[in-house]
């Protein structure tokens, strides 16, 4: 963990981190303490301000994704394209009025996008959230990196129910939900689309993924900071997938769930699809 006790203007934080020219970048925020720490600083945080820094960083070659969720279309309430705001944070929001920026698809699991792969990532019409086809199956593809927020490294990171998906875990599974969906022209239509839930009649709850956050950031996967009194990680997101893959294969996903029955945990973790992805030791740690 590097930690910086000077404080860093909002603006120069970026220069901090090692994102680079090209970096597809997916950014998982909490925005509190950041806002809080310029402020007593006399800056005034500016989403929109930050977000020209990020897109600086990672340069016209690069992309950005913020994520857009909302889980509202699993009620049968409409989701459009236009108006519905995402639940998960002020960043993606932002974006989502910022010139540049387009919106993929999925009514559940939207991202606002902008840089090089845009136009591909707003295209896709994956069904499943998480799936085949999907943004984060992309993120794989392109050797995404995470960067996380005022948050611990994996805790909020959805990218985690991608590989359990990948790989196939017994305690999930695809479930449809079909609501009104207005899409970027206009057009309304009853659509249905998948999320790859969790089974209730399983007795599981998520631990901290401190354990994890611990693993990966030895490994070098995950590059921890402190700015400003503020977490940062950038994670390389196609180790995250390796390490996550051998948890719930080999170590009967003791460091991301408790299961309050043995016999559950011994039956239910467990995977049928072999896994995909570029093979990651110790010595690859970046």
């Amino acid at each position: 963990m590097i930690n910086d006790n000077v404080y860093v203007p909002y603006a120069q934080i970026a220069d901090r981190l090692p994102i680079c020219k090209g970096d597809v970048l997916y950014v998982i925020s909490d925005l509190l303490d950041i806002a809080k720490v310029c402020r007593d600083n006399g800056e005034r945080f500016e989403c929109e301000r930050f977000i020209e820094y990020l897109q600086e960083a990672v340069g016209e070659e690069g992309t950005l994704l913020f994520p857009t969720f909302n889980w509202d279309f699993c009620k049968g309430i409409a989701f459009d394209y236009h108006k519905t705001k995402g639940k998960t944070g002020a960043l993606g929001n932002a974006a989502l009025k910022t010139s540049g920026f387009k919106r993929t698809q999925h009514p559940l699991y939207s991202f606002a996008v902008w840089g090089k792969l845009q136009s591909t990532l707003s295209g896709l019409d994956n069904k499943s959230a998480f799936g085949e086809n999907s943004p984060f199956e992309y993120m794989h593809k392109y050797n995404a990196k995470a960067l996380i927020i005022g948050l611990a490294a994996s805790i909020k990171n959805t990218y985690i129910h991608y590989v359990e998906q990948m790989i196939g875990v017994d305690f999930r599974y695809e479930k449809d939900f079909s609501a009104l969906y207005a899409d970027e022209g206009g057009a309304i239509e009853k659509r249905t689309y998948s999320m790859y839930v969790r089974d209730l009649d399983i007795n599981l709850q998520a631990t901290s993924f401190a354990e994890i956050d611990n693993i990966m950031s030895t490994l070098g996967i995950s590059k921890d900071f402190i700015i400003n009194n503020v977490s940062f990680h950038v994670v390389d997101l196609s180790g995250m997938f390796e390490i996550v893959s051998l948890e719930l294969r080999y170590n009967h996903a003791n460091n991301l769930y408790t299961f309050t029955d043995k016999k559950a945990k011994e039956e239910y973790v467990c995977v049928h699809k072999p896994i995909i992805g570029r093979k990651f030791t110790a010595k690859e740690g970046r």
